[in-house]
């Protein structure tokens, strides 16, 4: 690069550099510095990006390693940049520094260390195989203490292991409590399976470490009490049981907008109109957050208003995508296979203003690989897009006042389905498909016909209202 940095990444050493108005730019405005790497294939490597004079933002690419990060998970709020990989058959990965935002400018230190027997691609925290200080049943509990006799991990922190026998599928409440330190818990076992958490992510527990864990295998696995901040001592508990329906599931830390540093246009969505709201690429990996059926999950948010139809479209060549959709009002949509096989898709009309959270993840538990996510404005399914007036709100509303004398009739209540279709139409949400019967109109028959008019119309993720009075 023009300025101050790029080259030749040293393992274990600081690569000092300086993003400035000489470095190349992304497409986005930010400017970068790309450095080479090389080390040993099949090797763990952690890459930190600190800086202080701008949001640190970090990449890395190479056969097999897709991998993106803003802000340090286990950094407790900074903006320094941490990421993890393996290293690939060739032996050489690009790590390419730059910001979160367009023009920032600073300088910057980026550290590249070999994890050995490796760190845990979910916290950060290094996980050798610390040596058993006893047993923990699961729906059982130990205490312990923190010392200077006890293991020390190599960044410095005391660490006692405790050995745990589990089955396949198991979801576990791991809990690590203590008022003396900054509980630090991680789990290792089959197959390099690990998971840590530093803090409970319920929030309900200050700074102990509370971590829900599904099992990939049946066996033996390794559960670690260690502390937050090296040389940390002092008395802990420590408790296994299995994890109830409420359990929190981790969320991973990942920036709201996904840069791409090449040059590819995004391919054209399908039935796509407006400004694209989502365009993600991204790679579902060990070190993403896990659902409680063992699927890694990345998360993305976008804004969107009432009314609106969005098409949210996930693509994968690696894994059969899962997507779903979350709004504020707490409705979520949800779909596996789009019409396209594999790939997901969900188009919905949504029912509030606010921030929107799209899910990535997979059918199956513990599938990993590369995807495209884009969420945009849509003219709905091919079934829909001949809707008249636009796919929103399906309503037939029906009031009765007038009984012909048989009975008493009833005030309010014809009036009643009139006025909520006057309010919807205000709303701007009420499809012109929409049937109002009052009195006389609102035999069976005409029911029968009202729900035959808009069944023919709406489509699969449209809303259907039904009003009687």
């Amino acid at each position: 690069s023009g300025a101050a940095g790029g080259g030749e990444a040293r393992i274990g050493d600081a690569n000092a550099g300086f993003l400035g108005g000489g470095d190349e730019r992304l497409d986005t405005g930010e400017y970068t510095d790309t450095w080479t790497l090389r080390g040993q294939p099949g090797a763990r490597y952690t890459a930190r990006l600190n800086a202080s004079d701008f949001d640190a933002y970090l990449m890395a690419r190479g056969d097999g390693v897709e991998e993106d990060n803003d802000d340090d998970p286990s950094g407790r709020g900074d903006r320094n940049s941490r990421l993890e990989f393996v290293m690939p058959r060739s032996g050489e990965v690009e790590l390419t520094t730059t910001s979160y935002q367009p023009g920032e400018t600073g300088a910057y230190t980026l550290l590249v260390e070999e994890d050995g027997g490796g760190r845990n691609p979910g916290g950060g925290r290094p996980a050798p195989q610390t040596p058993a200080t006893g047993n923990l049943a699961v729906g059982g509990d130990v205490t312990g203490r923190l010392a200077s006799g006890s293991s020390q991990l190599r960044s410095g922190e005391y660490a006692d292991g405790y050995t745990l026998r589990g089955r396949r599928g198991d979801r576990l409440d791991l809990r690590l409590t203590s008022t003396q330190f900054d509980p630090y818990l991680f789990i290792t076992g089959p197959g390099d399976f690990t998971a840590a958490n530093d803090d409970d992510e319920s929030g309900q527990d200050g700074t102990n470490s509370r971590l829900i864990v599904t099992l990939p295998a049946d066996g033996e696995y390794r559960v670690v009490a260690t502390s937050y901040t090296a040389g940390e001592t002092g008395s802990y508990r420590l408790a296994a049981a299995m994890a109830g329906r409420d359990a929190p599931t981790p969320r991973p830390d990942r920036p709201e907008q996904w840069r791409e540093p090449d040059d590819r246009p995004p391919p054209p969505r399908p039935n796509s109109t407006g400004p694209i709201l989502v365009d993600q690429r991204g790679s579902l990996s060990r070190g993403d957050a896990t659902l409680e059926d063992g699927e890694y999950a990345d998360r993305y948010t976008f804004r969107a208003r009432r009314g609106d139809r969005i098409a949210g479209v996930l693509e994968s060549s690696d894994f059969d995508a899962y997507l779903s959709i979350q709004g504020p009002d707490d409705q979520q949509y949800d779909n596996d296979d789009g019409p396209d096989g594999t790939n997901s898709r969900v188009d919905a009309v949504l029912q509030a203003d606010g921030e929107y959270t799209a899910m990535v993840t997979s059918f199956e538990g513990g599938e990993t690989g590369a995807y495209h996510l884009t969420v945009a404005p849509s003219t709905g399914s091919p079934r829909q897009q001949d809707v008249q007036g636009g796919a929103r709100v399906f309503a037939v509303m029906v009031g009765i006042s007038d009984y012909g004398g048989e009975q008493a009739d009833l005030p309010y209540t014809a009036e009643d389905a009139d006025k909520l279709g006057q309010a919807l139409r205000r709303e701007g949400v009420l499809n012109p498909a929409s049937v109002t019967l009052t009195n006389a109109q609102a035999t069976v028959a005409g029911v029968r016909a009202a729900f035959n008019r808009v069944a023919e119309q709406a489509g699969p993720n449209d809303v259907f209202l039904f009003f009687y009075s």
